[in-house]
């Protein structure tokens, strides 16, 4: 009996303890919660740690410790020394309302400090943040129940109102690990490169990848093996977690809103990365095919346990790279050292073109008799042209590669010189290939400018009047495209069309017409008022041409639409400068002027004012007239 009750004891003070140990705890999350209400986020994140130290199984403790963890990070001696160095604002530095800036230039581009290098940057990350994100996944592995939930109100987010559970924080604990892998690859690659000098390459208006190559010659080199151990392990903690965390997401019923949701239209999707993802953990052991295309791609096995072994840096796996664009045929190593099995050239060059918009430039390789060997991108329709000014290009085939190569028969002959030799990408781009005629002879023209509607690009036909003319118009866009084609000798001639999913439009003629030429100059005329008179031209055309007629430089009302006017009878008001403007479709030209002088009808002379007699005294002054008509003017002989 008295056994009985020291243990009766025992477990009563055990029970009152653990209760004790509970309310506090649970007192320490309230006080935090309220910390987070009033904006404090370092006095929560304490109080949430209290709580772990007082009860290291709470599940909501653990939770919020681990999710302010990282939240706490800006505050930090060691971030705040980083945030000094690169130069941010003193105040303002609340993750509540965040405003301040890096120092920037006029561009809005931030200048970064002298002597910093990215190393500095990573060996931050990898030492801080990676530390509390392993930290805080350590605390977050404490949610072990499935009916775990935990909301916070709005007050407390100062966003949204947020409800997580079992599987959001599964989710969470995946992004931790992944930020954890980023990091340590990272910081397994050389990374010696400056801040300030990657600035400068940028500011200076021509920013080139292979500047900064050259720069940095060991740019992108592993340094750091154990790093890379490291980041293969955070790789396969990030993808299981996410595994699980897919699982209970999946499973959940479908009004249940939580911090992370997915969507009914991305089911099907998420389902197809889980096989991938899945795929990708099993070649961390070996080679693993991918059973699921991905971008478009099928038949591709991996190998991340090859990856992981650092067998080749991705700065040793870089195509050649000019003028901001990849060439083709210079990639070292379609399998990245193994890493990746099945790929083409074609299949990395399309990648790459597609995933960081850099454009992939055909290569001519070598002679290969009787022609030239041209690296390209498999699907790609490439246009080989020649030219000997380097102005007019002629095309002299189009081809698409097969296995990334395609041969181009000799455009030459041997021992001619003089000769230059471009293949352009036809893929992205409207293009236009045709010639441009005489249109009544059908010869071709030469030097004749090409144009389009679609940009302000010009081509010079060449020798046969053949014109090839790549536009900036996207390839698919539909739309009315028109050419125009301008010549001496010749008027503006053009044609047109619509085309809504061609990219390469060819067998275009364009027929130029010459403007009409005047054989007969108009000439000078005297007419006599009441006659008859005609000023005349002639000139050729084709198609026949029309006449404008103009008096003075201004179009007339009346005047004819003829090679000649006719006045009859002749009016002196018809005097003046006659020119006419010949136009047919090659264009128009103006006749010189013809002056028409119209001189008054003869008539004889009549006295309409006789002279008046008068009487004078000697030594007066006397003054007689008369007034008389007639044409032409007439004149006068006085009597005594």
């Amino acid at each position: 009996m008295k056994t009985f009750t020291i243990l009766s004891v025992l477990v009563i003070i055990t029970w009152a303890r653990c209760t004790a140990v509970a309310q506090t705890a649970d007192n320490l999350i309230l006080q935090g919660r309220s910390e987070l209400v009033s904006r404090n986020i370092t006095n929560a994140n304490a109080k949430f740690k209290a709580a772990v130290l007082v009860a290291p199984n709470n599940q909501s403790a653990n939770a919020l410790y681990g999710a302010t963890r990282l939240l706490c990070l800006p505050y930090t001696p060691a971030a705040q020394e980083v945030l000094d160095r690169l130069g941010f604002g003193l105040t303002n530095r609340s993750i509540y309302g965040w405003t301040s800036r890096m120092p920037t230039d006029t561009n809005g581009t931030p200048i970064p400090p002298n002597d910093y290098s990215v190393t500095e940057v990573v060996d931050f990350l990898r030492t801080n943040v990676v530390a509390e994100a392993v930290a805080a996944e350590a605390n977050l592995a404490k949610v072990t129940d499935p009916y775990f939930v935990l909301s916070l109100t709005t007050n407390e987010t100062k966003l949204d109102q947020i409800t997580v559970d079992y599987g959001d924080v599964m989710l969470l604990r995946a992004l931790l690990r992944g930020l954890e892998f980023a990091v340590h690859y990272m910081a397994s690659l050389d990374s010696e490169a400056q801040l300030n000098a990657l600035y400068w390459m940028h500011a200076n208006g021509d920013w080139r990848f292979e500047d900064m190559l050259n720069a940095f010659p060991k740019a992108g080199a592993y340094t750091r093996p154990a790093e890379l151990a490291l980041a293969k392990q955070a790789f396969q903690l990030a993808g299981q977690r996410y595994l699980d965390a897919s699982v209970f997401i999946r499973a959940r019923k479908g009004n249940t809103l939580r911090l992370f949701n997915l969507a009914t239209n991305a089911v099907a999707a998420e389902g197809a990365w889980r096989t991938n993802l899945n795929q990708l953990l099993a070649s961390l052991a070996g080679p693993t095919a991918l059973t699921l295309p991905t971008n478009g791609l099928q038949g591709i096995q991996v190998n991340l346990k090859q990856f992981f072994a650092g067998a080749r840096a991705p700065r040793n796996c870089l195509p050649q790279i000019q003028d901001k664009a990849v060439i083709a045929g210079s990639l070292p190593d379609k399998t990245f050292g193994g890493a990746v099995v099945g790929l083409s050239d074609s299949d990395v060059y399309a990648g790459l073109g597609k995933w960081f918009s850099i454009p992939v430039l055909p290569k001519i390789d070598k002679a290969v008799f009787p022609g030239l060997l041209v690296h390209g991108i498999d699907g790609v329709q490439y246009s080989v042209q020649v030219s000997a000014n380097l102005v007019a290009w002629q095309e002299v085939s189009a081809s698409t590669p097969t296995g990334g190569v395609f041969r181009v028969t000799a455009p030459w002959t041997v021992g001619q010189q003089g000769i230059f030799l471009r293949v352009e990408d036809l893929s992205q781009y409207v293009t236009f290939v045709g010639t441009v005629v005489d249109a009544v002879t059908g010869a071709p023209i030469a030097n004749a400018s090409v144009g389009s509607s679609c940009d302000s690009r010009r081509v010079t036909t060449d020798a046969k009047g053949a014109f090839f003319l790549r536009t900036s118009r996207l390839a698919g866009s539909a739309g009315a495209y028109a050419l125009d084609a301008t010549s001496s000798g010749y008027g503006r001639a053009g044609t047109g069309g619509f085309d809504s999913k061609r990219n390469r439009i060819t067998g275009i003629q364009i027929r130029a017409l010459k403007p009409p030429t005047i054989t007969v100059q108009p000439v000078d005329q005297v007419a006599l008022e009441g006659g008859a008179v005609s000023v005349i031209l002639d000139a050729t055309a084709s198609p026949p041409p029309t006449y404008l007629w103009l008096k003075n430089g201004k179009q007339v009302a009346g005047l004819p639409t003829a090679r000649l006017i006719t006045f009859n009878p002749v009016k002196l008001t018809d005097a003046g400068g006659y020119s006419a403007v010949v136009t047919s479709t090659g264009g128009s030209v103006t006749s010189r002027v013809a002056t028409l002088t119209v001189s008054p009808k003869p008539m004889a002379p009549a006295i309409t004012q006789q002279p008046i007699a008068a009487i004078i005294k000697v030594g007066g002054k006397f003054t007689v007239s008369v007034v008389a008509t007639g044409s032409p003017t007439p004149t006068y002989q006085w009597l005594k």
